[in-house]
């Protein structure tokens, strides 16, 4: 596979996240409560903030995983707030 630029990357990364946010909103509007959906999905992006080890010292990869659940966690406001306009 070639190496992709910037660009061709982001443009990637943010059609993935539109097709989630469609996803997620279709998927809001079938389920039968869809505020517990909307609970469940949030709980599942959590990051636990290093609780079981209260002394660590964040390093790269716990700062990628912070990145990452402020990914998820803005793409689920992204998706309840289209889903809430409907």
């Amino acid at each position: 596979m070639s190496q992709l630029d910037s660009q061709e990357l982001e443009g990637r990364i943010l059609a993935h996240r539109k097709l989630l946010v469609a996803l997620l909103h279709t998927i809001a509007r079938m389920a039968p409560n869809p505020d517990d959906l909307w609970d469940d999905i949030r709980d599942s992006a959590s990051l636990l903030d290093q609780e079981e080890d209260p002394g660590a010292i964040p390093n790269a990869a716990f700062a990628t995983q912070v990145r990452e659940t402020e990914e998820l966690r803005s793409i689920i406001a992204q998706a309840e707030a289209r889903f809430r306009r409907s």
